[in-house]
């Protein structure tokens, strides 16, 4: 997983590990998949920080298969302490996310 962090947004791409596993993105799992993972012209990035507000309005709607609500390493990702430019994280070697 890569952060850009700018001074006015965030962005979080990821791998195909991390958009397959349960504790993060769990693609291809029908409502167990993240809504907020997205695919740009950079790749598959997690929109979690930056929601876009159609697909809030969809999500809210009910109207997406993708049902999960973000997970808990983007959630406790601390980006004000990361600071500006781009960062790797493994979330995947992250303890913290176990069951």
């Amino acid at each position: 997983m890569k952060a850009k962090v700018g001074a006015w947004e965030t962005r979080i791409f990821l791998n195909g590990d991390e958009i397959r596993a349960e504790s993060l993105c769990n693609i291809g799992k029908g409502s167990d998949t993240c809504i907020w993972l997205v695919v740009s012209g950079d790749g598959f990035e997690c929109t979690c920080l930056h929601k876009s507000p159609y697909l809030v309005k969809r999500f809210e709607a009910g109207e997406t298969t993708a049902k999960k609500d973000g997970c808990e390493f983007v959630a406790n990702l601390r980006v004000q302490e990361l600071g500006e430019g781009e960062h790797t994280l493994n979330p995947l070697e992250d303890k913290s996310l176990e069951s």
